[in-house]
């Protein structure tokens, strides 16, 4: 932002966006399983352990976030703007 305020020159390296999680074998949807996670926990669905067990395994290293939406549409902006 301020290469861009000041006119200058710049690169922007990113990160791109993250790897998809697995869990038991099973690639992870961010919106199936990750959002929808919480509310099968309400419902009695999973226990704890599996609601953990999910949340440490649905991002499993740096980047955007991986469904591309707002984190990866203001990462290709930054880059557009630099």
């Amino acid at each position: 932002m301020a290469a861009g305020r000041l006119d200058l020159p710049a690169v922007v390296v990113t990160a791109g966006p993250m790897l998809t999680g697995r869990l038991n074998g099973r690639r992870l949807d961010l919106v199936k399983d990750t959002f929808e996670a919480v509310g099968r926990y309400r419902a009695g669905q999973i226990d704890d352990e599996e609601l953990a067990a999910l949340e440490i395994e649905a991002c499993p290293g740096c980047g955007s976030c991986q469904g591309l939406y707002t984190a990866n549409t203001m990462q290709c902006i930054t880059e557009a703007m630099a």
